[in-house]
C-alpha cells in the first residue's frame, strides 16, 4: 500500500524531493520492524536515540 501511495519516483520526477532523500525513507510491515529500522538508523549515523536529559 504504502509503496503505491508514496511513488518515490513520481515525487522526483516532479523536483517535490530531492533524489537523496529516498534513503531516509523504508518501509516496514510491522511495528517491530520499524523500531529495528529506528535503531538501525541511530546506530549507522552515530546519533543517539533520545537527546535531552531524560526527563
Amino acid at each position: 500500500y504504502w509503496q503505491k501511495a508514496f511513488d518515490f519516483e513520481f515525487l522526483i520526477d516532479e523536483g517535490v524531493v530531492d533524489a537523496e532523500d529516498r534513503k531516509l525513507f523504508w518501509f516496514a510491515e510491522t511495528a517491530e520492524e520499524i523500531w529495528e529500522g529506528i535503531l538501525c538508523w541511530h546506530e549507522d549515523n552515530g546519533t543517539p536515540l533520545f537527546c535531552g536529559t531524560g526527563r
